[in-house]
């Protein structure tokens, strides 16, 4: 793991029951020099956060177990996190982890953390599919960025669609501005369709001391989304890029997954790392830190 002069300003990144689609963001991270730690539910549950702790991360990702006891160390450790939030430390949820925080979630995962007070748009559904969208920055967010059009294409994987009501209390820092052709992908899902311009993207709020920032969609997947993640990982593994006595590559702290982010986290990475996604992806990092 790299060491920074950020390692005084540590970010927890939550890796718990879920598919672990964290991976990228975990090398996002590594790319940047960044210092993290991995928790996972086992660890929330006797957690004790500390003043040097700036950042939690709740990555995308899914959870297969419906309803699992000790999801962010149960309620304890919920309410651990939400005290952790409330004194100052910094919240960035990425789809799933943009559920999470509402004050009532809903797909993939009901865990209503009560962070922010957002209100999705369709409850009980989860979004409309998997697309590139594009979004329109905040000016000082596109500035920081150093995305001079001040728009991206970013990849969706059925996040939450937020409503808008001029009560919310968060500040829009992106909102989807589709292409038509981009619309047209959702001629199957009408109100998907009717509300999606406009519709917030990123958005952020205060709870407490600590800010929130939930991004509805996938900057840490750079250009190429999910599946070209996979298939990077899916050749590595086949290329024989570790063995059974490495542990699981999947897995935090294990031989193999250090191979692992030594070997993605090489040349291929260049292009990825320029990419106006990872650039927004940092810009909000840089700014939460």
């Amino acid at each position: 793991m790299p060491t920074t002069k950020r390692d005084c300003r540590r970010i927890l990144v939550y890796a718990g029951v879920f598919v672990p689609h964290w991976i990228s963001l975990e090398l996002v991270l590594r790319s940047f020099g960044f210092s993290y730690r991995a928790v996972t539910d086992q660890d929330l549950e006797s957690f004790n956060f500390s003043p040097s702790d700036r950042l939690f991360i709740f990555p995308a990702g899914h959870n297969f177990d419906p309803n699992p006891d000790n999801l962010l160390g149960g309620p304890k450790g919920s309410a651990r996190l939400r005290q952790a939030v409330a004194a100052g430390m910094n919240y960035l949820g990425i789809c799933a982890g943009a559920n999470a925080a509402a004050h009532r979630s809903w797909y993939p995962i009901d865990v209503s953390l009560g962070l922010a007070d957002v209100r999705h748009r369709w409850p009980g559904e989860h979004g409309a599919g998997v697309q590139l969208l594009t979004m329109k920055l905040d000016p000082k967010l596109a500035r920081t960025s150093g995305v001079k059009s001040g728009e991206v294409t970013v990849w969706y994987h059925n996040g939450p669609i937020w409503a808008r009501s001029r009560r919310s209390p968060f500040s829009t820092l992106a909102a989807f501005a589709p292409t038509k052709e981009q619309l047209e992908q959702t001629r199957e899902h009408k109100l998907f369709r009717k509300h999606l311009a406009g519709a917030p993207a990123i958005v952020e709020c205060r709870y407490g001391r600590g800010r929130v920032v939930l991004c509805t969609p996938h900057p840490e997947y750079g250009d190429g989304g999910l599946r070209d993640w996979q298939r990077r990982i899916r050749q590595w593994l086949e290329a024989g890029g570790f063995s059974d006595a490495d542990g699981d590559p999947l897995l935090p702290g294990a031989p193999g997954h250090r191979a692992l982010m030594a070997d993605l986290g090489g040349t291929w990475l260049a292009p990825v790392r320029a990419s106006a996604n990872w650039k927004l992806l940092r810009a909000l990092l840089n700014g939460l830190l």
